[in-house]
């Protein structure tokens, strides 16, 4: 005697695929993918790029160099960041 394997179907007990929250939610998340994709590519991307070029030296022709706090340290150190500083507060109070 062969025993028939059951296979497991996704419909619901009136017969229909999905039900109807179901079909709502995908049609959700189907409006909002673009917006997602728009955050992801023209925000989320470029502010980790950015962050990630903090800590790197990179001239736009050879690829990014690791260099950690280096840049931090060069534009601490440096008298003009604190003219400009100062210029910026003279000249922004008025």
């Amino acid at each position: 005697m062969k025993k028939k394997l059951s296979v497991a179907t996704s419909t619901n007990k009136d017969g229909r695929r999905f039900s109807n929250q179901a079909k709502e939610n995908l049609w959700g998340y189907l409006f909002i993918t673009p917006q997602l994709i728009g955050l992801r590519v023209f925000t989320i991307s470029p502010v980790l790029f950015s962050l990630y070029l903090c800590f790197a030296q990179w001239d736009f022709v050879k690829a990014p160099i690791f260099v950690g706090l280096t840049n931090f340290g060069e534009v601490f150190s440096d008298n003009l960041l604190a003219r400009f500083d100062f210029m910026g507060c003279t000249f922004g109070e008025r």
